[in-house]
């Protein structure tokens, strides 16, 4: 999902899949890539250059590693393996991207927690002490859906107002079904009135000031 956003400018921290970190070892966020090369470069200076790739987990992953950390000062703060080995995914300077995005606007996590974390505590409110009345994972992914749809409808009636609100879901809703012969599941409809939501912000946004944060599904 993040790659289809490569072209947005979305901010989210690089995933750190390692364990190392914790375990007090260099972590792969020390091992600085270096594009000419294809190669990485470790905290003890040696290079680990492209060995092969392969697919795990349905991605393309490039490996990398030397055969200098046996004799290496700072292996035992490195690895208690043979070798250090780094994975590269074939896309990694998507996360890359975005992580320098983020690390340019130390301030975006602050912004995310005031405008973010409060509808989450709103809808947790509403949800009551059971939070969720369904089970499996679909059902609950349908449950939460309608939560957050129903957040978002209250806090665009009260930016924009109840009249607009419905005009831009039934026009939306109209479009999408002409364009689709498939019957319509209800995941369908929850995404399709989100999706007349968001145009509805776009079309007065520019008239308006938004006072608080809008979820998307």
């Amino acid at each position: 999902r993040l790659y289809c956003c490569a072209g947005s400018s979305v901010m989210l921290p690089k995933p750190q899949t390692s364990g190392a970190k914790a375990e007090g070892r260099f972590g792969k966020q020390d091992f600085v890539y270096k594009p000419e090369e294809d190669a990485y470069r470790c905290p003890a200076g040696e290079t680990l250059p492209y060995r092969f790739t392969n697919v795990q987990d349905g991605k393309t992953v490039h490996r990398y590693w030397t055969h200098a950390c046996k004799g290496c000062r700072l292996k035992s703060l490195c690895t208690p393996s043979k070798e250090r080995r780094i994975f590269r995914w074939e896309h990694e300077a998507v996360l890359e991207k975005v992580q320098a995005r983020l690390d340019r606007t130390p301030d975006a996590m602050t912004m995310r927690r005031s405008t973010v974390e409060h509808p989450f505590g709103t809808i947790k409110c509403w949800m009551g002490a059971t939070h969720f009345l369904t089970k499996t994972l679909p059902k609950v992914a349908t449950e939460m859906a309608l939560n957050v749809l129903a957040y978002n409808i209250k806090r665009v009636m009260n930016i924009i107002g109840v009249d607009k609100v419905l005009e831009a879901m039934r026009a939306a809703m109209a479009s999408a079904r002409s364009k689709s012969a498939r019957a319509w599941s209800p995941q369908d409809t929850i995404r399709w009135s989100q999706g007349a939501i968001w145009r509805g912000i776009a079309a007065f946004y520019r008239e308006i000031q938004l006072g608080g944060a809008v979820l998307a599904i």
